[in-house]
C-alpha cells in the first residue's frame, strides 16, 4: 500500500498500518446528522462517499462495532463489499448489488428482514470524517475512503480498511 499520510489519530496510531491516512486532519461532521435505523439492539450511522460507496457504521449493545462499505470498491480486485469488526479480521465480500441492504427488526413473532432505505446514506463530503462509538472513517479526494475500529478490549487489535483506486487494503 502506497503511503498516503503517516500515522493516524491517537486512537489509530497504535495498530493501524503506517500508511493509514491521518483522519484527524479532516473536518469532522456531526454523527447525529447521519444516524439511521440499524435494527434490533444496534445503533448506527450511514453515509455515501463521493465515488458512490454506501457505508454503515454500527455498534451493538453487546459491544461489537462494525464498519462496512458496499459498491464498486476501487482497487479491490472486484470485491463489492468490505466488512471490519471489532472482534474479527476485516474481510472482502462479494455482495449482489442488485439486492438491497437489509437489517433485522424485532416483531412480536420474532425477527424480520427490513430493506435499508437508500436515502438513509447521507453524503459525506471529501475532506470530512465521522466518528461513531469507537469507529472513525474519513473521505479524502482521490478518491479514498478509510475506516478504523479501535480495539474493543486489551489484547485485541484495531481493524479497518483503506479503499482507493491504486490498491485497497484491509487490516
Amino acid at each position: 500500500m502506497a503511503a498516503v499520510l503517516m500515522a493516524g489519530t491517537p486512537a489509530v496510531a497504535a495498530a493501524a498500518p503506517v500508511a493509514f491516512p491521518d483522519l484527524s486532519t479532516l473536518q469532522p461532521v456531526n454523527a447525529g446528522d447521519y444516524r439511521a435505523e440499524h435494527g434490533y439492539g444496534t445503533d448506527g450511522v450511514r453515509f455515501a462517499t463521493p465515488d458512490g460507496l454506501h457505508c454503515s457504521l454500527s455498534h451493538a449493545r453487546g459491544g461489537e462495532s462494525v464498519a462496512s462499505c458496499r459498491g464498486d470498491i476501487p482497487g479491490s480486485g472486484g470485491a463489492t463489499g468490505v466488512l471490519a469488526s471489532s472482534y474479527i479480521p476485516t474481510v472482502w465480500q462479494q455482495i449482489d448489488l442488485s439486492q438491497p441492504e437489509m437489517y433485522l427488526e424485532m416483531e412480536d413473532y420474532g425477527l424480520r428482514d427490513v430493506p435499508v432505505d437508500p436515502g438513509s446514506f447521507r453524503p459525506l463530503p471529501a475532506g470530512s470524517s465521522i466518528v461513531f462509538e469507537n469507529i472513525t472513517c474519513g473521505v479524502i479526494d482521490g478518491p479514498l475512503t478509510a475506516c478504523v475500529i479501535a480495539s474493543a478490549a486489551p489484547g485485541l487489535v484495531d481493524h479497518g480498511f483503506v479503499l482507493k483506486p491504486g490498491g485497497s487494503s484491509t487490516f
